[in-house]
Parts: C-alpha cells; structure tokens; sequence
C-alpha cells in the first residue's frame, strides 16, 4: 500500500473536498482524484461516495482513515526518531505543569551554560494536555503529576512534594502547632489547583472531603500554581493550598504557611517521555542534568528542601 495514497486520502477526508484537498496539496484535482480511484480499486471498497456538490466518506473509509492516521504517525515519528539519533545538537522541546515549575530553573541554567547553541522550548500546561502533548510528539519530555495511563511511557519519579496551606493571620488559631490537618482548615474557603480537563488533585480533595462528611467550600480554582498563588490575599479570608516545591521564597504578607500532616496529600511529580527506541540525545542531557541538580540539592532522599 502506497503512503503518498494514504496522505493524499486522509487530505481529501480532512478537507471535505476534493478540491480542496487538492488545494492544500498544491496539486491538480484530476490526479488527486486518480489516486483515491487507485487506492480504492486496490482495496477493493468504496471510501468515498462522490455527487456533483458533495462527498460523503463511507464506513470503511472512516476506518481506513483511523487507522492510517496512526499508520502516518508511526512513519513520521519513526523518521523523526533516526534524525535525532544522529544529531548531536541540543534541541528539546519540554512541558511543565505548574506543579513542576521550581524542578526546571537550575538544570536549564546549566545545560544553556554549557551548550551556548542549545534550542530549548518550554510549553507550560496542566498534566493532562501535557500527556496529550506527549503521545501526539508535540513535546520531548513533561514534568507533570503522573499520568492517568502510563502505557507507551517511560516514567522517571520526582521527590515527592507536601500540600502546604496558605492561611491569613486573622484566622490562626492560637491552638494551631506546626503543622495542621486538613480538618483544621475545612472550615474556610479554599484556593485549589484545579486541571482544566481530566482528574487529579483537585477531586482527590473533593473525595476527601465527601469521605469527611464535609462540604469544600471552594472559593477559586485555577490550573496554574502561581497565578493561585498571588491571587491569594489575606482580606479573602481563605487559604489556598499548594505543593511545597513551588512555595520556594514565597513569604505572604500577613499569613502564615502550615505544612498539612496528611498521609494521602502529597504531590508525586514525574518527568514522563515515550518509550521509543530511538531517543532524541538533548532529551537524555536535560532529564539527567535534573536528576543531578536534585542530588546537589539534596532531594534524593525523597524530600523537597524549601525555605518557608
């Protein structure tokens, strides 16, 4: 089966139309429609029916469509995969959820420090576009929560980070230790991270709090820890909650920060890829260039160091 057939078809169902698929091909509509001919007298179907003003893609044409698009995919990345396994130029694309964020500084400091022609792209976005992201080759690597499904990636665990509370002084209570359940700030209206499409922190909260007989009195969500974070004032009377590893130097003017002692209410970020044979080599540098800079720091053990 010839793949010059199937792009030119999958063109033509993507565009509608003949002509302009042919269009976009920058090609004659006769020889376009001679292709579709041929890949249909070759499959012995009809994939799509034709009127004077019309085309309508049939059955089995929708299935051929789903399944060379996969098909194109696999050649394209395949192709892509034998150039980067020859290049030794760092060019990596990397996504980052917010959660992630503080992970990333020191490596590409160093990687832009010692590799001044580096191309390196930074694509922030919660986990689950950031997966989506990922299995369509739109970016290398991902610093994100961990994925709904695992399957096709390869997965490189982060320390661990702890849920910390952002609470104004006018509502700490002289009882408080230093360190507080999530009972203790039930009471208030809360700022949650919250993924703009998909599961994650955010219902894992909310279960607690169904699990808890209690109501979440949620004042804002938003996906992004640090628009969260300075949207946070002490006039609102709320607390926010946030992973430790992006509180780094944040000091809130008249609140305080509680680390909350909850078993289940940790943040477990990974750097995700796919696991394909061919591996783009500026993709190996940056992932080993964060796994060194968190041993320098300390954080193999499995804790996040942070100044609060």
């Amino acid at each position: 089966m010839d793949l010059k057939r199937l792009r030119y078809f999958c063109a033509i169902v993507e565009h509608g139309q003949i002509s302009k698929a042919a269009a976009a091909l920058n090609m004659a509509q006769p020889p376009l429609s001679l292709r579709l001919k041929e890949l249909e007298e070759e499959l012995g179907v009809t994939l799509i029916r034709r009127g004077t003003r019309w085309s309508r893609v049939t059955e089995e044409g929708r299935l051929l469509y789903d399944r060379a698009k996969l098909i194109l995919s696999e050649v394209d990345a395949l192709a892509d995969d034998m150039k980067a396994s020859h290049d030794t130029s760092i060019c990596v694309v990397i996504g980052v959820s917010s959660t992630c964020a503080s992970f990333l500084g020191n490596p590409l400091r160093v990687i832009c420090a010692r590799h001044p022609n580096a191309k390196l792209r930074v694509m922030l976005g919660d986990s689950s576009w950031l997966e989506s992201m990922l299995r369509q080759r739109c970016i290398d690597l991902a610093l994100m929560q961990p994925p709904a499904d695992e399957t096709g990636l390869l997965i490189e665990p982060l320390p661990p980070s702890r849920l910390m509370a952002i609470v104004p002084n006018s509502i700490v209570k002289p009882e408080w230790g230093a360190e507080l359940q999530m009972a203790d700030i039930a009471p208030f209206p809360l700022l949650l991270l919250r993924r703009s499409a998909g599961s994650g922190f955010y219902e894992k909260l909310i279960r607690w709090f169904h699990a808890n007989s209690l109501t979440a009195n949620v004042a804002m969500d938003c996906p992004d820890v640090r628009v969260l974070r300075d949207l946070w004032k002490p006039e609102m009377q709320a607390v926010a909650l946030l992973p430790e590893s992006e509180m780094r130097d944040f000091k809130p003017v008249d609140g305080r920060i509680f680390p909350l002692n909850e078993a289940d209410m940790t943040y477990r970020p990974v750097i995700a890829r796919l696991d394909t044979p061919y591996s783009n080599k500026g993709v190996s540098q940056v992932i080993e260039q964060i796994i060194s800079s968190l041993d320098e720091a300390g954080g193999q053990d499995g804790t996040v160091a942070t100044a609060i």
